[in-house]
């Protein structure tokens, strides 16, 4: 369940994982700590999650073995 609260604000919680967030590395953890039954809690500056993966184009930069031709590591 999340609740969008006005910053600044106060408030008392007790949790056992504290994910400062959303982003794509956020979330994965905040996954993983649940994946391991750990009470998880992720506080997010924006009021949607996105991150500066939002950002991205969803390429992952690389030479594959069929740029091989007209790339190289060394030039990448």
């Amino acid at each position: 369940m999340s609740k969008i609260l006005p910053a600044p604000c106060k408030f008392e919680t007790d949790t056992d994982v504290l994910i400062i967030g959303a982003g794509a590395c956020g979330l994965t953890a905040a996954l993983a700590a649940s994946e391991a039954c750990e009470d998880v809690l992720v506080l997010e500056r924006d009021t949607a999650p996105s991150g500066s993966t939002a950002l991205s184009s969803g390429f992952i930069p690389a030479v594959t073995r069929f740029q091989t031709d007209h790339d190289s590591v060394a030039r990448f």
